[in-house]
């Protein structure tokens, strides 16, 4: 089953507050995921961000909803159990929290409480990190449009040293005159250039760099594969603006002695963004959370 909303959560943690009396957050994340036979995928999938698990945040947040109602209390740092008008609601027959209910500690005369009702009203259910997390993937998502936009605007020589700037900013060749050497000179049988595995030229990795619009095919693909065996090379990475096919990603899983990478436009547009290249920052917000060990008198 797909993992429960943090309003959902609300019940089922109460009760099992109840049953213990106490427990840490780890531990009721633990029953609640068994509770709902979570699949391992399910307890393992992460935010956006990847800091937290999704269940464990939703735990989080719905016990934070519960000591805001007065049902939950904090026994010592980490450690949780319910208080008596929790023991009261968990014994109702009313089957589930609802939102408006999980937001009705706020003051019903507050701006924050109006908002609380328009959430309510919509089935907005999400915690604030899940809210982040897919505010920042629909802008990426928007940005890397953009990207491939662009990528396709550019003039091949000015897109070959783009992919020198990207693998430069990865880690790989030496300085920026080596690479600028080594990509694009050799042009001919497939290869557009070569490029160092790591600063110190152990290992040396061949190149295709090609703005494309459509579906990069298997022969395509193949005649990459051919470059490199007629020079020996064990390793290749071929980039394109457009897409692979399934028949040109499956030849290139079936490569034994020659390794493959192939980057679409998405995989590209990506990378760029990860490592910030012809992209800039437009804004930084800070999410700061509340630091245990400052506080503690031991």
């Amino acid at each position: 089953m797909a993992i429960p909303t943090f309003d959902r959560l609300m019940l089922p943690l109460l009760q099992e507050l109840a049953a213990s009396d106490e427990g840490s957050l780890s531990q009721l994340t633990q029953k609640l995921s068994e509770r709902f036979g979570l699949t391992p995928e399910e307890r393992t999938a992460r935010l956006p961000s990847g800091i937290q698990t999704v269940i464990h945040n939703r735990v989080g947040w719905a016990k934070w909803h519960l000591e805001k109602l007065g049902y939950v209390e904090t026994v010592k740092r980490g450690v949780y159990r319910i208080t008596e008008a929790g023991r009261r609601r968990a014994g109702l027959s009313q089957p589930d929290f609802t939102l408006a209910e999980a937001r009705a500690f706020i003051s019903s005369g507050s701006a924050d409480a109006n908002e609380a009702v328009v959430e309510a009203s919509a089935g907005v259910v999400a915690t604030p990190e899940e809210r982040i997390g897919v505010a920042v993937r629909e802008l990426e998502l928007q940005l890397a449009e953009d990207i491939k936009a662009r990528l396709l605007e550019m003039s091949p020589s000015g897109f070959e040293q783009l992919v020198v700037s990207l693998l430069l900013k990865m880690g790989y060749g030496g300085s920026r005159a080596e690479a600028g050497q080594a990509v694009g000179r050799s042009g001919d049988g497939g290869v557009d250039g070569v490029i160092s595995e790591d600063r110190l030229g152990l290992d040396a990795i061949y190149i295709q760099a090609k703005r494309w619009k459509g579906t990069v095919g298997e022969p395509e693909v193949r005649n990459f594969l051919g470059a490199l065996v007629g020079r020996g090379a064990g390793k290749g990475v071929f980039i394109t603006t457009g897409t692979f096919s399934d028949a040109a990603r499956a030849f290139a899983q079936r490569s034994i002695q020659q390794k493959i990478v192939l980057i679409d436009g998405d995989r590209l547009a990506s990378l760029m963004i990860e490592h910030g290249l012809g992209v800039t920052t437009m804004a930084i917000y800070e999410v700061r959370r509340l630091d245990s060990d400052f506080f503690s008198e031991e």
